[in-house]
């Protein structure tokens, strides 16, 4: 067998094996095993980073040696990398949908939209006033949408299922991101992969992560789905203020 370049160096090595994994998303993982001479081990293990000897996008992750009978060392070197060239295609996603309790004060029915509510702070603050005092009577503006909240808590009804979901991608890449400047802020447009949502609502940027393994680098990002009416645009923004 021809000699073989294991990292930055080079001796006695025979009974070769080799196989590579490629997942789902694009990463590669490789696997090198191969004999040498005991005496000669610390001069032959692969140094970490170090590139496979065929697949140069894969680099050593780690690898581990026992000695046989004749001292001789069996050594197997993992390797992991990236081996498409556009992986972000092949991204993992998630989506799940959910719902939280919320005062009913909240539903958009009664304050939406916000600039003009069709109950008012004022008139909310007039229901409860009745609601805890029975000799209070009921204030003569508590008409329309007013009077319906009005109703409904006096039967009880103080919450509403608020609708939301979480959208995460998954993808893989070489090196490590740099820019975070987008989590915090509602998404300009529904995010590639994402359900599209419903008139109303849109998604914010909730969480961004990274983790690096040999030569492949990890990403993630989740978005949250709003409920109807979106996110409060006073409170979240498009843009970095």
């Amino acid at each position: 067998m021809p000699p073989i370049q294991i990292g930055f160096t080079s001796g006695v090595i025979y009974d070769v094996e080799q196989s590579i994994h490629q997942s789902p998303e694009g990463a590669g993982e490789a696997k090198l095993k191969f004999k040498c001479p005991w005496v000669s081990i610390l001069g032959l293990l692969p140094a970490p980073l170090t590139p496979h000897p065929n697949f140069s996008s894969l680099l050593m992750y780690e690898c581990e040696a026992t000695r046989e009978h004749g001292d001789i060392a069996v050594v197997t070197a993992i390797y992991r990398g990236v081996l498409l060239s556009n992986p972000s295609v092949y991204a993992q996603q998630e989506f799940q949908l959910s719902s939280t309790s919320e005062p009913i004060e909240s539903h958009p029915k009664f304050s939406y939209p916000p600039e003009n509510p069709p109950v008012t702070a004022k008139q909310i603050g007039l229901i409860q006033k009745s609601l805890d005092d029975p000799n209070v009577a009921l204030d003569s503006s508590i008409t329309g949408e007013a009077l319906l909240l009005y109703n409904k808590k006096r039967r009880g009804i103080d919450s509403y299922l608020r609708v939301g979901g979480l959208f995460r991608n998954s993808y893989i890449n070489t090196t490590t991101p740099s820019d975070y400047s987008k989590v915090g802020f509602i998404a300009t447009s529904t995010p590639t992969g994402a359900p599209t949502p419903p008139t109303g609502q849109n998604y914010i940027f909730t969480g961004f992560s990274w983790r690096k393994s040999g030569g492949v680098v990890s990403v993630t990002e989740d978005y949250q789905l709003s409920g109807m009416g979106g996110w409060d645009t006073d409170l979240y923004t498009y843009t970095a203020p």
